[in-house]
């Protein structure tokens, strides 16, 4: 009973889907007390305790919980192309930023989200520390093609009363994955295109080490591939010092785009 109440508490006040677990564990809670009481047969206790089970198992292995405030779904909704694309595929790209600059990297993402604009792409910047801000983008209060996403280390939802279209998010491999999962989930279902643009992928290597980064890739590359979300992430390759580790990456993608 109190991991029941304790799932619904967590639901309901930190706005967790943990629909799966409460019902598994809910089911778990009527069948013991049924058979407590001696009002649920023995042979039917062990089918409900079975199908429970699998709930909760499911529950924990697919995590539900989501990243997509209300904002963010409402700017994958928005915007008016001018021209459409023809076919969109999912893919991979990597932007090498050998002798690049601040100012080429900002011009570079600017340019970036008005193409994208004009065929009804919309652009998810996810920027690591800070590299690049709100206040780097060119007219940002105006653009309204862009979405920023800041990883942060201990930091749970920064607001920024000055910004609009911006959430934060704490460095963490799992929330990141829970991130694109959902954004790519959701465009596949809305049919709507996206770009994730990661400034910068070098870092979250070095952070999280390549092994990882390379499992959280591989893992959503059938789901990118499927979609119509395109993934490119900006990466120094002078900054690794295993050139076989960014190899391994720069394999990995659809195309390598030289600034």
């Amino acid at each position: 009973m109190f991991i029941a109440l304790s799932l619904i508490i967590i639901s309901w006040k930190w706005k967790v889907d943990l629909r799966l677990l409460s019902v598994g564990w809910i089911i778990l809670l009527i069948v013991n007390i049924g058979f407590f009481i001696n009002k649920i047969d023995p042979g039917f206790v062990d089918l409900l305790s079975t199908v429970s089970k699998i709930i909760i198992y499911i529950g924990m292995v697919q995590p539900s919980f989501s990243f997509l405030v209300d904002d963010l779904r409402s700017f994958l909704l928005g915007g008016i192309p001018t021209k459409y694309s023809t076919v969109i595929h999912g893919s991979l790209n990597l932007v090498n930023l050998k002798n690049a600059t601040r100012e080429r990297d900002v011009a570079w993402i600017n340019e970036r989200v008005d193409n994208n604009s004009k065929i009804g792409v919309r652009t998810v910047l996810i920027t690591l520390y800070d590299l690049i801000t709100a206040r780097n983008i060119t007219h940002y209060d105006e653009n309204e093609d862009l979405y920023i996403v800041r990883i942060l280390q201990g930091t749970r939802n920064i607001l920024n009363t000055f910004e609009e279209r911006i959430m934060s998010i704490n460095d963490d491999l799992n929330q990141i994955d829970i991130l694109f999962s959902d954004i790519i989930n959701f465009s596949t279902e809305r049919k709507v295109p996206c770009e994730i643009i990661i400034y910068t992928f070098s870092h979250m290597v070095h952070t999280h080490g390549w092994r990882r980064v390379y499992s959280f890739i591989t893992t959503k590359i059938p789901l990118i591939k499927s979609s119509n979300v395109f993934f490119t992430g900006f990466y120094y390759p002078e900054s690794h010092e295993k050139k076989s580790e960014i190899l391994t990456f720069e394999r990995m993608t659809d195309s390598i785009i030289n600034q």
